[in-house]
């Protein structure tokens, strides 16, 4: 709830910033406000999706989330493109609702303009979706979801012996020799040390599961731990735990996924690094 709730007005708070400027602007200097506002609102996204208290949920560009045909030029413009093109398209239909309430002339063009801000990225992006070719060697790809509560069931009420067996149940329905790689949720597992991956009891009963498929690869996310030695650069995450009088611990907590090879001791881990705000760093 406290989690939730700061989120929200916070999130409220900083959007309302933009709106201000706007404001103020089109007081002194009325002829800039729409175009003043679309930047300062492009330049709040791109502060707020690089500070620490980032919340990239909420920038308008990933609206498109759920219609990447809409959006293949996202390649060349980011985001940052779509927030663009959503709020020309606003300011563009208010001056449309203008020109029809006054009766004015430019009724026409203002559609005009509307119409062809819509359609014509609209259309280049369809057209790049419906013509586009995979390139390459083809992967098969089995994604295995137990469908765990994350936040109450997850990691509170079903003990981790219990989840990794559901997992590899789910997983030995759908392997086959010619599987690529096998792929599981974030967080799936944890806590592991950085250093020591194939140590760990979940790892190994991985390992000794799909033995008889040396070729594949397993990418998990996991939740992970990095003990800093003395001397070594520490991470802006860093965290300290006094272990006895004058001997101090500088570790970070790692939400990472790692990439396993069946068929050798081979680990990969990647580190992320756009953390969430209050369960992964303290901005």
């Amino acid at each position: 709830f406290v989690a939730g709730f700061f989120a929200i007005w916070v999130n409220a708070l900083l959007m309302s910033i933009p709106f201000v400027l706007f404001h103020t602007t089109r007081q002194y200097m009325p002829r800039l406000g729409y175009l003043a506002f679309i930047a300062y609102w492009l330049t709040f996204e791109y502060i707020h999706l690089r500070w620490e208290l980032t919340w990239p949920w909420l920038t308008l560009g990933n609206s498109f989330a759920e219609y990447p045909s809409l959006v293949q030029w996202y390649e060349y413009t980011g985001v940052f493109g779509g927030g663009l093109w959503i709020l020309l398209a606003n300011v563009l239909a208010l001056r449309l609702r203008d020109a029809y309430r006054s009766g004015k002339k430019g009724l026409v063009g203002a559609s005009l303009r509307l119409a062809a801000l819509l359609l014509l990225p609209a259309g280049l992006s369809l057209w790049m979706y419906s013509s586009y070719q995979e390139e390459g060697a083809e992967r098969e790809v089995v994604v295995v979801q137990p469908n765990f509560e994350p936040h109450y069931e997850k990691f509170e009420r079903v003990p981790q012996q219990e989840q990794l067996s559901r997992f590899l149940e789910l997983s030995r329905q759908q392997v086959s020799q010619e599987t690529d790689y096998l792929l599981f949720p974030e967080t799936s597992f944890g806590l592991i040390n950085d250093k020591e991956v194939n140590d760990y009891p979940a790892i190994r009963r991985i390992r000794e599961t799909f033995r008889g498929f040396p070729g594949l690869k397993v990418i998990s996310g996991i939740d992970a731990y990095h003990i800093f030695k003395p001397g070594e650069p520490r991470s802006h995450a860093v965290r300290e735990q006094e272990r006895r009088p004058g001997d101090t611990m500088f570790y970070e907590i790692l939400n990472a996924a790692l990439q396993i090879e069946i068929g050798n001791d081979d680990v990969q881990l990647y580190r992320k690094s756009k953390l969430v705000p209050g369960p992964e760093i303290l901005p």
